[in-house]
């Protein structure tokens, strides 16, 4: 995917995806074996935060191709049970839902990014009535707490 930056993580992700590499090498294409070698697994970006490297300002490296599907070698590795404990960083299992928290308050602002490559999941799911916030359960708990996330999708619900 376009935009330059790769996707947020947190620094005490940091560890688990250096862990989870030598696991997901053998899924990652070659440009990004290449791209880890010269460049990284992650970066710091100027404003201090961490992002994972991307190939060529493009996809994450840890972008897998399955015909003309785009996984994540971590979470793969993580469904075929070769990876225990991190399914793949928060930001990444949220998308295309981020989340901004405030600095001075226990508060935090939440948006929806909407991109060409999630038409797919949208028609899905609109098709399935199955809302965003409720597919997204799962992460929204890993990011936010169970009780502040199922307290999120109870007032969209209302909504």
């Amino acid at each position: 995917m376009p935009g330059g930056r790769g996707a947020p993580i947190l620094r005490s992700e940091i560890s688990e995806i250096e862990r989870a590499f030598p696991i997901t090498e053998k899924y990652l294409p070659k440009a990004a074996s290449e791209t880890i070698k010269e460049h990284g697994l992650w970066q710091i970006e100027f404003d201090g935060t961490y992002t994972i490297t991307t190939v060529d300002h493009k996809e994450c490296i840890f972008v897998t191709w399955e015909g003309d599907i785009a996984l994540c070698a971590i979470q793969k590795a993580f469904r075929n049970g070769e990876i225990n404990g991190f399914e793949k960083p928060v930001s990444c299992h949220l998308f295309p839902i981020r989340i901004y928290p405030e600095k001075q308050k226990d508060t935090f602002f939440i948006c929806y990014e909407e991109i060409p490559e999630c038409e797919g999941g949208v028609s899905r799911g609109k098709k399935e009535h199955i809302p965003l916030l409720e597919f997204l359960s799962h992460p929204l708990a890993r990011a936010l707490g169970k009780e502040r996330s199922e307290q999120l999708i109870e007032s969209f619900k209302s909504l």
